[in-house]
């Protein structure tokens, strides 16, 4: 499993309002290794599937892997429409924040 970590890239702190609080959100970059669909014992298709950090391949990826030498996560969905969307060799970015807290604004720094 991917663990904070093996997974950051790098801390990000952004300002949310009020403008006294900050906190840090950590973006990791994966590739999809494999997609494995099936059905569960109700018939329902559930989609398992295995991600690791990217290594190479760009100047980009490079940079995460200077930041995340390794890491793996491993995901089950029985929603189809979101399984579906893993691509084996895909990547993709992984945004991490604390729960409690508010995700941070796409227009936020």
């Amino acid at each position: 499993m991917c663990t904070l970590t093996t997974c950051m890239r790098m801390f990000e702190l952004r300002k949310v309002e009020p403008k006294t609080k900050t906190h840090m959100a950590v973006r990791a970059k994966f590739y999809v290794q494999s997609v494995k669909e099936s059905k569960d014992g109700s018939d329902q298709k559930t989609f398992d599937v295995e991600l690791n950090a990217v290594t190479s391949g760009s100047d980009e990826n490079k940079q995460f892997f200077k930041y995340t030498p390794s890491g793996n996560l491993r995901l089950f969905t029985v929603n189809e429409v979101a399984g579906s969307q893993f691509v084996v060799g895909g990547e993709y970015y992984i945004d991490l924040f604390r729960a409690e807290e508010n995700p941070p604004s796409s227009t936020s720094k």
